[in-house]
């Protein structure tokens, strides 16, 4: 039974024919461990051309099982059998390529062994030969074909491939950049206990990128790849412990954590273990292994390590104080930025503490920590400039960095009274300068993250933003009452806000007293009722009808616009309308153009209409469809509308926008039977989502079609009303409109079931769906239609 069992196996492993029996013998004897008889039974096949042979002795060769280890001669049986088109083989002797052995390292030759058996379908080549493209190794770095091999390996449950597709989905390499997306290839990995997903995963929940798990998921993540060893999840989790978030706090488990990504050579891991034993935490306090884990740390290139234990040789904290090697640790800090160090080594050099005494020196690095904000920096070397010391007596000077030092002095009080004193002594023994001492007269630059309007539902609002200025910026104030701000300008304030309209002013003040003001309108809506929970995802149907080949469709979708705001999920709405295009309408796929990105420009667009759809029409006989995702704008004087391609201007509408009539008009020149246009924009002036406003004004809508009087086969469904905005599906990642218009594509607007959908079928059905779920929103948001209500747009059943 075994020995049938193995010659099963075997046969299954077969690639080439071979005399079986000598390979059965064979491999008979290497299952038992007998390699001697293995190799007496293979080589003469290896000799003979055997494809499968040649390839177990190559592995027994680069094993060293039964054979003197020799990655030379692994190299060369490994070639006999990948120039048969042995898939193992050519994976095998892509690696030798690859790492150089056996072989001279050719990256190029390692890409085309992989290649090879990529093509025979072989996932761990799929995967490889996308590492390469992903790194320009042997091929020229091509993060689509990276992402499209990939993702072979990828679905044929290859988790190494699963996690790197993950990766991809993440960061938007090679593919449209999509949480949820990166979740579900992370997950999949995670499925099959791939460490490096689950801490991924638990990275994704602790930041809330796309996903709900929230912290005790991360928790969840970070535990299951702490428990395989991997030290990112173990150093994580032990911080999730210190910090009580997501799991009850608990400093003893913290320290088990760290601890063990410590002994694996974590240097974060290592400085926090030494914080630990420093301050007690979890563990005695104990400065010796305090001093231990931060050594650690510090000799990897660790900066902050580097600095504090630059300190604790200054203070004889774990170690003897030296002041000498005090200032090793700090100049390897400081020489990597790290401000504090910068300013440490600046006081050494100017006490002359395990340094030669130099004040230039000292006041270089306290200049390079007095630039990146440091408080204590900035103290001295105002200092210097006051006294002369390493530079020429200065009082402008010194005045500045007095008084960026309190600007920046939060609440060191000590601090902040002696640099008070000093300045005030400097502005009291200053004569009247011949010459204005300052001469900025310009003001802060002020910025509010997410604009100065802002919509939210819930009551309480987190105002970001930042203030900076050249000579420093003195005080950030929100109605006139000074907040905290960090030493590069950022700010943030969690405030509640009541419904309705409520107008914050923020101002900035430089140390001249030069002062920039923006005003931030938060408008309060009526909190959203919730999604009902059976939403589903929008998923193309199997195709329901008969390919029509007189129709055609013009798909175009802009989300990233080059001088407008985003209008979210667009783009996805027009990629998946070519799917319901083609399965509920019956447009063959060679009948459809799809343009997103930047190839929906203006001239991409006309193009569309001119060189690709007007030659495919048949007079008479053709149906056109139309859809367009993206912004609208009406004239200034609302009497014409237009569709703003990827690179148009909303103030430049003529100049660079499409005219809704003209694309109406430059269809009905080549004279199709009919034209359908689904439109999921609006024109009133604000972005189609909601999020933010293309002019300053709400354009009022005189206009509708013209072309519907004159060419009677028109239909068109609007997304919303002449001055509604068309808003968006948070949850489900789509236009609001088109959600529920695919959705009653895919069947659902059928209401008699006779399995033909008419216009108004599908205008009733979206119109009821749409008009509800604003209104849940707090908005208002009516579609529309123009044309025959009985037309019959879709037919099912073959």
């Amino acid at each position: 039974m075994k020995r049938l069992a193995i010659a099963l196996l075997s046969l299954g492993m077969l690639c080439t024919p071979h005399a079986w029996a000598g390979y059965d013998e064979g491999f008979t004897a290497y299952w038992d461990g007998n390699f001697a008889t293995a190799l007496k039974e293979w080589l003469p096949l290896a000799k003979q051309g055997d494809a499968q042979a040649q390839f177990k002795l190559g592995r027994m060769y680069y094993e060293g099982k039964g054979v003197r280890q020799d990655d030379a001669e692994a190299a060369k049986w490994f070639r006999k059998a990948a120039e048969q088109g042995h898939a193992g083989a050519q994976i095998d002797l892509g690696f030798m390529y690859h790492e150089g052995k056996g072989v001279r390292q050719d990256a190029a030759e390692a890409a085309k062994w992989f290649r090879k058996a990529a093509e025979q379908g072989k996932h761990v080549a799929q995967s490889m030969l996308g590492f390469m493209y992903t790194h320009g190794q042997g091929v020229r770095q091509d993060a689509a074909e990276a992402a499209k091999w990939t993702r072979k390996a990828a679905e044929q449950d290859y988790a190494a491939a699963q996690f790197e597709l993950g990766v991809m989905y993440e960061k938007g390499k090679g593919v449209r950049q999509d949480a949820a997306e990166a979740e579900k290839w992370y997950r999949k990995a995670a499925e099959h206990d791939h460490a490096a997903a689950q801490l991924y995963l638990g990275l994704m929940y602790e930041a809330g990128e796309g996903v709900r798990q929230g912290l005790a998921g991360a928790v969840k993540r970070y535990r299951k790849a702490a428990k395989q060893g991997d030290a990112k999840a173990q150093l994580y989790l032990g911080l999730m412990y210190e910090a009580g978030e997501g799991v009850r706090q608990d400093a003893a488990e913290a320290v088990k954590w760290t601890r063990k990504a410590a002994d694996q050579g974590d240097a974060n891991a290592q400085y926090n273990l030494g914080v630990m034993y420093r301050k007690g935490e979890g563990v005695l306090q104990d400065y010796a292994e305090a001093v231990k884990w931060t050594r650690k740390a510090a000799e990897q290139g660790h900066a902050r390590a580097q600095n504090k234990l630059g300190f604790m040789y200054t203070h004889g904290q774990g170690v003897r104080q030296d002041a000498a090697e005090a200032v090793n640790w700090y100049r390897k800090a400081a020489e990597q930025g790290h401000a504090e160090a910068q300013s440490e080594l600046g006081g050494m050099y100017e006490a002359g503490k395990g340094v030669r005494q130099d004040a230039t020196e000292a006041v270089k690095w306290y200049r390079k920590a007095a630039e990146q904000g440091y408080l204590h920096a900035q103290f001295h070397l105002g200092g210097m400039y006051k006294a002369g010391i390493g530079v020429h007596q200065d009082a402008a000077e010194a005045v500045k960095w007095y008084r960026m030092a309190l600007a920046n002095s939060g609440r060191d009080d000590w601090l902040k009274r002696r640099a008070q004193e000093r300045l005030d002594a400097l502005l009291a023994a200053a004569p009247q300068p011949q010459k204005p001492v300052f001469t900025d007269h310009e003001s802060p630059s002020l910025s509010v993250d997410r604009g100065t309007t802002q919509t939210i539902t819930q009551g309480d609002l987190l105002i970001q933003g930042s203030a900076t200025d050249a000579s420093g910026v003195a005080e950030v104030t929100v109605d006139g009452k000074a907040i905290e701000f960090a030493t590069n300008g950022a700010f943030s304030l969690k405030r509640f806000f009541p419904l309705g309209a409520t107008v914050l002013e923020i101002s900035a003040t430089d140390i001249h007293g030069n002062r920039a003001m923006q005003k931030l309108t938060v408008m309060r809506q009526a909190a959203a009722a919730p999604v009902a929970a059976d939403e589903p995802e929008l998923t193309p149907p199997p195709a329901k009808t008969r390919q029509n080949p007189n129709a055609l469709a013009l798909i175009l979708g802009v989300e990233d616009y080059r001088n407008a705001p985003k209008a979210r999920w667009a783009a996805q709405d027009a990629a998946v309308f070519y799917d319901y295009a083609q399965r509920s309408l019956g447009i063959p796929a060679g009948n459809i153009k799809l343009l997103t990105g930047e190839q929906a420009n203006r001239t991409g667009m006309l193009s569309a209409l001119k060189t690709w759809l007007a030659p495919m029409v048949t007079p008479g006989k053709s149906q056109v469809y139309v859809y367009f995702a993206g912004h609208g704008l009406a004239s200034a004087d609302g009497r014409a509308t237009y569709l703003i391609p990827q690179d148009g201007d909303p103030n430049l509408l003529e100049d660079t926008a499409l005219d809704r009539e003209r694309l109406i008009d430059e269809i009905v020149r080549v004279k199709p039977q009919s034209m359908t246009l689904f439109l999921d924009t609006c024109y009133s002036g604000g972005a189609r989502g909601g999020e933010g406003t293309l002019v300053e004004d709400t354009r009022g809508i005189m206009v509708k079609s013209r072309a519907a009087s004159r060419f009677p086969g028109l239909m068109q469904f609007s997304a919303a009303s002449n001055n509604q905005l068309a808003h968006s599906h948070p949850s489900q990642q789509h236009g609001l409109y088109s959600y529920y218009l695919m959705r009653g594509l895919g069947g659902e607007a059928d209401a008699n079931k006779d399995n033909k959908l008419t216009a108004g079928e599908l205008q009733d059905y979206v119109q009821e769906k749409v008009k509800r779920m604003s209104m849940t929103q707090g908005r208002a948001q009516e579609p529309e239609l123009v044309g025959d209500r009985d037309r019959v747009i879709a037919h099912w059943g073959r």
